[in-house]
């Protein structure tokens, strides 16, 4: 089901919109272009994957990683850099 989310939303995404599956109260994804990019690789159903930041409560806060920009599939991959450490965005970038 789409909603979107809420003016009081603190991870900067006041507004958006997004898709959540209602049976298991799971966050899909957003349903905005944020984040796609034409060159990004295909997850496991065929779609392009979508770059996200995770919020600050996360293990990794604002860690980047990548998801199925549709939400159909369990796609999940860390952004890594040339130390295959996660790519962190600094706080006052966001």
């Amino acid at each position: 089901t789409r909603f979107v989310t809420r003016r009081s939303n603190r991870k900067g995404n006041t507004g958006r919109p997004y898709f959540k599956c209602l049976s298991c109260d799971r966050f899909l994804c957003f349903a905005d272009r944020r984040g796609n990019d034409p060159s990004n690789p295909l997850c496991f159903c065929g779609a392009s994957i979508k770059r996200q930041i995770s919020g600050p409560e996360k293990d990794v806060a604002r860690g980047v990683h990548f998801v199925c920009r549709l939400g159909e599939c369990a796609f999940y991959r860390i952004c890594v850099d040339a130390n295959h450490q996660q790519c962190i965005v600094a706080n006052g970038l966001l």
